[in-house]
């Protein structure tokens, strides 16, 4: 089987054999305890290569490599394979947030473009780039080596190679990576492949985590999980799975479900799981929930069991088996070369916004890192609270390219930013003041 090397920042361990039994106690001490919230993790088979990609502390995207082919997966096929292999031998690799989603890009779209070094310039090329403000992503081939260039507006920006050698004497994200193509490429023809389209997305089943985890990492992901097809009418509107944490159905945007409708509550109803089992619960909405015509306050579902909200219908689908299925890629081919100069602008949004923390009245401070954080008395809370005057999800802070902004989720408690209450959202400052129930709390950037 061929196998190729990707670019990373740190070899946290390599060939490793971990038994099922042991990957959350490791898993856990490399994402959580030393706080690589950004990396993949390898297995190989007698078939494939498999990979999975971690983003913001959770299983982010998947995918394969066999014989020159990449291939985007679910996360419940990595785990699924690697429960399978006898031994389990991973290897775990650090990277930044840029080069865990570049990566992602080989494996969920086609090139647009493939040149090698005998055939063209490569400064030619970059200057037709630049001149037309293209952003993309290169990857360079050499033998089994793949080393990634993003760059923004047509000009190298971030630059991930393997095995740099001279070029990481360069001062500029240019040249380090002209220098090692011509030195490689003096030896042997080099491959670049151009990606036009570098908009990616979590794999369907990913899922924020750990603490949402209710058995292990390899469990969860590799177990049935239920799928909600919402409809109006005839029509199939959208088709969520769920994931391991409560699902929120209302107007409102911060909801998983959201449906646009003035006879649907801002925040409708749940549904939830409790030991195995998942539960519709209506939050106090003002026209009801019914599941399968009948009015509840909450109540036990079953496969293809339909919910009616407002106008819409939610079909539970409970799948009894959860085999193995590589997704079909995504891919749509262009025959140019320019592709949307905001592109490079929504994979990088949750990056872009300065850094922050959330303090506790005790000093001890977490910084935001998501770009969805928890915050409650709860498991799934990414900042835990032990108090019972709050909700277990009582307020979400938000992270995106703008910067920060709170989200009110539960009115167990008041929420007051700033002395004022708010009940829907509201912008976050440097220094702003978050009082949940009776706990203050203080935003800070830096």
């Amino acid at each position: 089987m061929e196998k190729i090397r990707l670019p990373n920042l740190e070899e946290i361990f390599l060939n490793k054999e971990t038994p099922p039994n042991q990957f959350d106690e490791i898993y856990n001490f490399t994402v959580k305890q030393k706080k690589y919230y950004e990396g993949y993790i390898t297995l190989d088979t007698a078939e494939k290569s498999y990979y999975l990609f971690i983003s913001e502390g959770y299983p982010y995207a998947a995918g394969t490599y066999e014989t020159g082919s990449f291939k985007s997966v679910q996360v419940r096929d990595f785990f699924s394979s690697y429960l399978q292999t006898r031994p389990h031998i991973i290897s775990f690799y650090r990277t930044d947030e840029i080069l865990a989603k570049s990566m992602v890009v080989l494996f969920q779209h086609l090139p647009t473009m493939q040149i090698t070094t005998d055939l063209v310039d490569v400064e030619e090329i970059l200057g037709k780039i630049k001149q037309k403000g293209v952003d993309s992503i290169l990857a360079i081939k050499d033998l089994n080596e793949i080393s990634i260039v993003l760059c923004q507006q047509g000009i190298p920006a971030n630059v991930y190679l393997v095995d740099a050698g001279e070029a990481a004497k360069e001062e500029t994200a240019t040249d380090k990576m002209l220098v090692y193509i011509y030195n490689r490429s003096g030896q042997r023809n080099v491959t670049i492949d151009v990606f036009q389209d570098i908009i990616i997305s979590r794999a369907p089943d990913s899922c924020p985590g750990p603490e949402s985890y209710p058995k292990s990492i390899p469990d969860f992901y590799t177990k049935p999980q239920p799928d909600l097809h919402v409809m109006l009418g005839t029509q199939s509107i959208t088709k969520y799975r769920i994931k391991g944490r409560p699902v929120r159905i209302g107007r409102v945007p911060e909801n998983d479900i959201v449906i646009n409708n003035l006879g649907v509550s801002r925040r409708h109803a749940e549904i939830i799981e409790e030991n195995g089992k998942y539960f519709i619960q209506d939050l106090g909405s003002v026209n009801g929930t019914f599941v399968n015509g009948q009015k509840v306050e909450k109540d036990l579902l079953n496969d293809k069991d339909e919910i009616l909200i407002g106008k819409h219908k939610i079909i539970f689908q409970h799948l009894q088996t959860a085999p193995m299925s590589e997704m079909k890629s995504q891919i749509q081919e262009s025959q140019t070369l320019m592709m949307d100069p905001e592109a490079v602008k929504k994979m990088r949004e949750t990056i872009s916004a300065p850094p922050a923390k959330i303090v506790l009245p005790d000093g001890q401070s977490f910084q935001i890192v998501k770009s969805k954080t928890v915050i409650g008395n709860g498991p799934v809370a990414d900042i835990k609270i032990n108090d019972k005057s709050i909700a277990p999800e009582q307020v979400q802070i938000l992270r995106d390219g703008s910067g920060y902004k709170l989200v009110h989720l539960s009115n167990v408690a008041a929420t007051i930013v700033n002395g004022k209450m708010i009940t829907d959202t509201c912008p976050l400052t440097d220094d702003s003041s978050i009082q949940v129930g009776r706990i203050n709390l203080f935003f800070r950037l830096g």
